[in-house]
């Protein structure tokens, strides 16, 4: 499975919710499945500031989990 950077999902979710870009232009656009653009828009939507935490959107802090929770 193809794997997406944050910073590339959140541009993409800036495109669709900001700027209104239809998810079928740019699912063809970029190759992306038109339900994981929904997916991730969603998500923006839900929280603009850190919308992809624990979702392969990066590099965790040392310490943390895979679930997102501090280790003990």
């Amino acid at each position: 499975m193809k794997q997406f950077d944050t910073a590339f999902k959140q541009e993409v979710c800036k495109r669709i919710v900001n700027d209104g870009e239809k998810v079928s232009a740019l699912s063809t656009e970029l190759g992306i499945h038109e339900n994981t653009l929904y997916r991730w828009s969603s998500r923006y939507r839900k929280n603009t500031e850190k919308p992809f935490v624990g979702s392969g959107g990066g590099p965790r802090t040392p310490g943390e989990r895979g679930d997102g929770t501090a280790a003990a």
